[in-house]
C-alpha cells in the first residue's frame, strides 16, 4: 500500500493570468505561438519556475472582454483565449522578472505575427498557496 502524503503540506505559487485577444486568424496564430513558447520555457536553462500552465478553448473562444480605449475614445470589444500559467515561488522569493519577460514576449508575438501592436494585453499576477 502507498505511503499516505501528509496533510497540511502547500508550495507558493504566482499564477499569472493572460487575457490574449483572439479576434481574427492572425490573433490565433498569435495565441499558438505564446503557447509554443511557454513549452520551451520549460526546457530553457533557467526554466523561470514555470511549473505548467492551462488556457480556455481556442476555437471557438468562450470569453469575451469589453475595455476602453484612449486612443479611439470608445469602448473596444474583444473575444479573448485565457491562458493561466503557475510560476513555482519560494518562500520569501519576489515577483519573478519572468513575468515582466512574459508579457514583453507576448506583446512582440502579436507585434510579429499580426501585424500590429495590442493597446491592451492584460497579464494579471496573484500570489496563491496550493495545497499538496
Amino acid at each position: 500500500m502507498p505511503a499516505k502524503k501528509d496533510r497540511g503540506q502547500h508550495e507558493r505559487r504566482l499564477r499569472v493570468v493572460c487575457h490574449l485577444p483572439i479576434n481574427d486568424n492572425l490573433q490565433v496564430k498569435a495565441v499558438y505561438r505564446v503557447i509554443d513558447y511557454l513549452e520551451t520555457l520549460r526546457l530553457s536553462s533557467p526554466h523561470f519556475g514555470v511549473g505548467g500552465f492551462t488556457h480556455s478553448n481556442i476555437f471557438p473562444p468562450v470569453f469575451g472582454g469589453y475595455w476602453w480605449s484612449d486612443d479611439r475614445q470608445d469602448w473596444m470589444q474583444d473575444r479573448l483565449v485565457l491562458l493561466v500559467v503557475d510560476f513555482i515561488l519560494n518562500p520569501g522569493e519576489p515577483v519573478p522578472a519572468a513575468v515582466q519577460q512574459l508579457k514583453s514576449k507576448i506583446n512582440n508575438i502579436y507585434k510579429a505575427i499580426a501585424k500590429q501592436e495590442e493597446e491592451v494585453v492584460w497579464v494579471v499576477a496573484h500570489d496563491l498557496v496550493r495545497q499538496t
